[in-house]
């Protein structure tokens, strides 16, 4: 589900939930390219969805793995 329609009344620098922030200004989605005012905090990058941030945290690991 898209941030956007998850947490539709979000103001900025809010913690939307325990790794996702609403930021001020929109830029690309990481995993997508979609625009998004949503940030995930432990990575510092834009995400717009759920789905994205668990492909986000899939590469993550994938790569640490392979080290």
């Amino acid at each position: 589900m898209k941030y956007s329609q998850k947490y539709p009344n979000a103001e900025p620098l809010q913690m939307v939930d325990a790794t996702i922030m609403c930021g001020r200004k929109a830029d690309n989605c990481v995993q997508c390219g979609a625009l998004t005012k949503f940030i995930d905090i432990d990575f510092e990058t834009h995400v717009c969805s759920e789905e994205c941030e668990d492909k986000l945290i899939d590469e993550f690991f994938r790569h640490a793995m392979k080290r």
